[in-house]
C-alpha cells in the first residue's frame, strides 16, 4: 500500500507572520523528510511578510521575502494532516468552521507537548497515528481561555518581538519535527 504525501498546515490570522515562520522553521528542521509544510491565513491574502519579520528572518537564515499571504480553505484543511496553529483563538475558529477536524489541529505549542508523551511509531501514517492519539483529547484543550499555547502576533511590534516570536517557534518546531520524523538537530 502506498501512504499519501504527508502534510501539515500552519495557520495564523493573517499568515503574514507567524504561520510563514513557523513553516519555514518546521522545513528546516524536518530537513529531507517528504513531509510538505505550507502555511495559511484566517484573513484574506496577497500580502507580505513585514520588513522586521523578513530582517529577523534573515538573521535567521530564513527568506520569507517571496512570501505572499493566503487565505485558508476547506480543501487545504482538509487535505492536512496536522494542522498547527498560532493561538487557541485559531484552533477555535477552524474547530467551529470544520468540527471535523478536531483531531488533527493543535496550536504549536501544545503539539510541542502532546509528542513527548505520544511517540509515534514510524510505520503508521502521520494523519491515522494523529486521529488515533488525539481522538480523545479533552476539548478543553482547545476551548479553554488560557494563553499558555499562545504565540505572541509580532506584527506592528519591535524586531526584539520578532526574535522572541522566532526563539519560541524555532523550539516548538524542532521538538514537532522531532517527533514526527525522529529528527533530532541538536547535534
Amino acid at each position: 500500500m502506498t501512504r499519501h504525501e504527508e502534510r501539515i498546515l500552519v495557520v495564523c490570522t493573517a499568515n503574514r507572520c507567524r504561520s510563514p515562520l513557523a513553516a519555514a522553521l518546521l522545513r528546516r528542521h524536518l530537513g529531507t523528510s517528504p513531509v510538505v509544510v505550507t502555511s495559511a491565513g484566517l484573513l484574506p491574502g496577497g500580502e507580505t511578510v513585514p520588513e522586521d519579520g523578513r530582517r529577523v528572518a534573515s538573521a535567521a537564515g530564513l527568506d520569507l521575502g517571496e512570501h505572499r499571504s493566503t487565505q485558508v480553505t476547506l480543501e487545504m484543511l482538509d487535505a492536512a494532516d496536522l494542522v498547527l496553529t498560532a493561538s487557541r483563538e485559531h484552533s477555535q475558529e477552524i474547530v467551529a468552521r470544520a468540527p471535523h477536524l478536531w483531531p488533527r489541529v493543535f496550536t504549536l505549542r501544545q503539539a510541542e507537548r502532546w509528542w513527548s508523551e505520544h511517540p509515534r511509531d514510524p510505520q503508521e501514517s502521520l494523519r491515522g497515528w494523529v486521529e488515533r492519539e488525539a481522538a480523545d483529547r479533552p476539548r478543553h484543550e482547545a476551548i479553554g481561555a488560557s494563553k499558555v499555547d499562545d504565540i505572541v502576533d509580532p506584527f506592528g511590534r519591535s524586531r526584539r518581538v520578532w526574535r522572541q516570536v522566532l526563539a519560541i517557534t524555532d523550539a516548538a518546531t524542532a521538538s514537532v519535527a522531532r517527533g514526527i520524523v525522529g529528527v533530532d538537530d541538536r547535534a
